[in-house]
């Protein structure tokens, strides 16, 4: 698409959805009857919305969780999380010959917090970030129905120990340790934090003619942090989901578009991925199969 002199690359929306879905036809004839009606038509800017968007934070972790996240970050199995975990729970030793415990019980389907580890947390955030950081209320997460809440979260045993603190006095050669650590406080910490927020605009161009009765629509949006939130704990390391999208376009409703280039590309439905150990771990939670003392055996 071409407005002025700024161009997009876009995909044709799904006309059965409301969000930014590309548009999947299982029918060759219909198909090539909407490629010729795109090359040979121009469109118009039908609609503009601005609006903010809110980001929260994710819970602190429980065994499941934990065992996932691992997995996809760090590439390790439930089994080596867990060892790694009991390690940390259990005490890591540090250069001048002392051990440490650095987190609390790995086995747990709670995202309970203490009140004097709220407390810490709070103030850590408040200290190192600033008060626009914190949320004028702790966030609280619900507990799952079946969860027997024995233990808290996992969470560091003193917000202040830091991953790069410990880095400095860690005396183990075993990264996945430190790794796993600040894994563990990060999502913690984040936990705690305000809200990411984007400033939000969502823009509908469609052709001057339909396909029959269907409207061709292209849906575009443009995606601007305007205040960083918990983000800031994850710096560049965020999820890709939670980055920002600059298209930057600057047209307005009724602005008219030249539609420059057409393709359709053929594929194939794939059926679903085999379970690995961390999503067999996911399944069980959803199902209600098992305990966070299973999961690992």
């Amino acid at each position: 698409l071409k407005i002025d002199n700024s161009e997009f690359k876009v995909n044709l929306s799904d006309p059965n959805t409301k969000t930014n879905i590309k548009y999947r036809i299982f029918d060759n004839k219909k198909t090539d009857g909407i490629v010729n009606i795109l090359k040979n038509n121009d469109a118009v800017v039908t609609d503009i919305k601005n609006s903010k968007s809110y980001k929260s934070p994710r819970p602190p972790f429980i065994t499941s969780s934990l065992q996932q996240e691992s997995s996809q970050k760090l590439s390790l199995s439930p089994d080596v999380t867990m060892s790694l975990a009991q390690q940390l729970f259990e005490g890591v030793d540090l250069n001048d010959g002392s051990s440490i415990g650095l987190i609390t019980y790995m086995r747990t389907d709670s995202f309970t917090i203490t009140p004097t580890a709220m407390t810490s947390v709070r103030n850590y955030i408040s200290n190192e970030y600033g008060d626009k950081y914190i949320p004028e209320k702790p966030n609280y997460y619900k507990n799952k129905q079946r969860s027997q809440e024995a233990h808290e979260c996992i969470r560091p045993a003193d917000v202040k120990m830091t991953p790069k603190k410990l880095k400095n006095l860690i005396s183990t050669d075993n990264r996945n340790l430190l790794r796993l650590y600040e894994l563990i406080w990060k999502r913690f910490v984040s936990s705690q934090m305000e809200k990411a927020v984007y400033d939000v605009t969502k823009a509908v161009i469609s052709c001057d003619k339909k396909y029959e009765n269907e409207q061709l629509d292209f849906k575009l949006e443009n995606w601007i942090i305007d205040f960083d939130g918990y983000y800031i704990i994850y710096g560049e390391d965020r999820e890709a989901s939670d980055s920002e999208i600059r298209l930057n376009f600057q047209f307005k409703k009724g602005d008219k578009v030249i539609i420059e280039d057409v393709n359709s590309k053929a594929d194939q439905t794939k059926p679903l991925p085999r379970y690995n150990e961390a999503m067999l771990v996911r399944k069980m939670e959803q199902e209600g199969i098992g305990r966070p003392s299973t999961y690992a055996n």
